[in-house]
């Protein structure tokens, strides 16, 4: 299975533009592991014929040595290869010199080599300082999947190269669309089923894409014990946390349906100092996020605001996996397929369609012509609203999504003019209704309300 190079046009245009600049570049690239960074790099390095360094997990001096071998190759000089970089300052005066053209430079899995040598960020800002940044020739990449420690060294104000970089990057998982590339299936439902599985992280797209069905996928690929998917959480939060263990029940207690702060605190048994730190190092991580009403003056200070986990994939392995590895080391993914993951699917997947639809929407997939300003969810003591968008020109977009196997009668549209009685104070200029329906609505429901937008999710395609 070769992996496909798709999309990122927005990220190589952002490259190739700071290529072009004719000024020393300092960019910092980093984003979640799996999310595409490696690809991309290697990508861009290849339409500009540059110096692609991979650092691993090995000694400074073995990393020496292999970059001092790749460098040789790339200038087409011996003497590397002969003599070995015995030292990063070497090797960084090296790159200075010998830069005689537009240069670019990636440092790709930075963090191993600070791991590998701690200081060497002082030492990098030092030559930045002396030489590269007097050289315009020089264009330098730094790109790490470990976010903590890329935060710490490279963009925290105590930051060795803190104000030297001349560009960052975040990269983001593919949206909705994006991902169904990696797919035949042209179905917006299937296409929503898929994107719930790999949340746009293409290396699990393209592991699912091999199979018709996400159900399929799953009992293949993560049910599977030895499959890459069966331990891949695990190895993710490892390369995050040296005792992952300790945030295990947070991500489980919020995967299972814990959002609340006292609700995760009661699962866990965490005090609510402890938790408090945890939920912040796992946010800072971009691991989950806290949602609150989109109706709320101050987010910050709300208390409705409720835990998510950012990750679907992760998702999914702590509702499908990670209750029942004992079981299905043993061989017992039959058994958990039938009994729990077929029964509970459809209900997993309403789980996160929400967030997924709110996306298509702002990026007016179904040709409503609506500009939003804000669109998110609004939750109070008085009723739930699935979409709450405040609109450009100043109305409101009230709707909600029905992820059922049955068509939408009636009965849906009045619990959603019921709940718009609740909330309309909320509500500015005038109120559009909407009802998603992932399996249509009842003959001649749209006839008789036409004041709804009724969206038939099987009509579409991406």
């Amino acid at each position: 299975m070769s992996p496909t190079f798709l999309n990122r046009n927005e990220e190589l245009d952002f490259l190739q533009k700071k290529y072009r600049s004719k000024k020393p570049e300092l960019l910092i690239f980093r984003g979640r592991r799996r999310v595409g960074k490696t690809f991309l790099l290697k990508e861009f390095s290849r339409r500009v014929n540059g110096l692609y360094l991979l650092a691993t997990v090995t000694s400074v001096h073995d990393q020496l040595q292999i970059f001092s071998q790749t460098i040789s190759r790339y200038f087409g000089d011996p003497l590397p290869a002969m003599r070995p970089f015995a030292g990063w300052e070497e090797l960084f005066l090296y790159l200075a010199q010998h830069a005689q053209r537009r240069t670019a430079v990636i440092f790709d899995e930075y963090p191993y080599l600070l791991e590998a040598q701690p200081g060497l960020g002082t030492v990098l800002q030092k030559y930045w300082d002396e030489y590269f940044r007097a050289n315009k020739n020089i264009f330098l990449v730094l790109n790490g999947s470990a976010l903590s420690m890329m935060e710490k060294e490279t963009l925290e104000s105590k930051a060795p190269l803190y104000g030297r970089r001349t560009g960052q990057w975040f990269v983001t998982p593919f949206d909705p669309i994006e991902n169904n590339a990696f797919f035949s299936n042209r179905s917006l439902i299937r296409a929503i089923e898929w994107y719930a599985l790999s949340g746009g992280i293409p290396f699990y797209a393209q592991i699912f894409s091999q199979h018709a069905a996400p159900l399929e996928a799953i009992f293949h690929e993560v049910l599977t014990y030895g499959e890459v998917l069966f331990e891949e959480v695990e190895f993710v939060l490892r390369g995050e946390f040296r005792n992952p263990r300790s945030y295990f029940p947070i991500l489980k207690a919020i995967a299972t349906g814990s959002r609340k702060f006292g609700e995760i605190s009661s699962k866990t048994g965490y005090d609510r100092a402890n938790l408090t730190k945890y939920l912040a190092v796992l946010e800072g991580l971009k691991l989950i996020h806290r949602d609150t009403p989109i109706t709320e003056s101050n987010p910050q200070k709300s208390k409705r605001g409720i835990y998510f986990l950012s990750d679907h994939f992760m998702h999914l392995w702590f509702n499908y996996v990670f209750p029942y590895q004992a079981e299905l080391e043993i061989g017992g993914r039959e058994k958990v397929m039938e009994e729990i993951v077929r029964p509970t699917f459809d209900r997993f997947i309403s789980q996160t369609c929400e967030k997924i639809i709110r996306q298509l929407l702002q990026k007016d997939f179904f040709k409503l012509g609506m500009s939003f300003e804000r669109i998110g969810r609004h939750w109070d003591n008085q009723a739930e609203i699935d979409v709450f968008g405040y609109l450009q020109g100043g109305d409101t977009l009230l709707g909600e999504i029905k992820w059922t196997n049955s068509p939408v009668g009636e009965e849906a549209i009045h619990d959603l003019d019921k709940k718009i009685a609740r909330v309309q104070t909320l509500a500015r200029g005038t109120i559009r209704k909407m009802i998603i329906s992932k399996s249509g609505f009842a003959r001649g429901l749209a006839r008789k309300y036409r004041d709804f937008i009724l969206i038939d999710l099987r009509k579409y395609k991406v």
